[in-house]
């Protein structure tokens, strides 16, 4: 008994996938929709009845949704952020770019990232060239403050 999976099987799969209209049905929604919702019971669903006791009144039009960006800090911060303005402006509409917030995050996390790289390589080689003369420190203390001036330099104050 052959155990493997042979292109002769995979041809025979392949062939049989094609040949059957709900296979491909199945295919198209299991790669177009989430799985999750295609296997829910879709008369449970209906069948439910949401009662609630509480209404709360829906504050910022449009509901901002995340998904799965990973960006649930820049949602929550600008979401807050946002209600004052709306009432301020008396607007009925009214979303901050996160899409402008990330990118800058990441050009900031970028820039420090390259400013803890320019210490670390700077260190080593000073270390390496003096090595250990009681000068180190002073000289590290003086790289260390030129390069808090490189970060002020490419804070978002001043790229914004």
């Amino acid at each position: 008994m052959d155990a493997g999976l042979s292109p002769e099987k995979v041809t025979t799969f392949t062939k049989r996938l094609r040949s059957e209209p709900r296979y491909l049905l199945a295919q198209n929604v299991s790669t177009c929709i989430d799985p999750l919702e295609v296997c829910l019971h879709r008369q449970t669903v209906q069948d439910t009845v949401h009662i609630f006791q509480h209404s709360i009144p829906t504050e910022g039009k449009p509901i901002t949704n995340q998904k799965s960006s990973g960006r649930c800090w820049i949602f929550s911060c600008l979401n807050v952020m946002r209600l004052p303005f709306i009432k301020k402006f008396n607007l009925e509409e009214f979303e901050f770019s996160q899409s402008y917030l990330f990118f800058w995050d990441k050009v900031m996390y970028t820039a420090q990232s390259h400013y803890y790289l320019i210490i670390i390589i700077v260190v080593h080689v000073i270390n390496t060239a003096t090595n250990g003369v009681s000068s180190f420190g002073i000289l590290c203390a003086h790289l260390f403050a030129l390069m808090q001036c490189y970060y002020a330099a490419l804070s978002p104050c001043h790229c914004s």
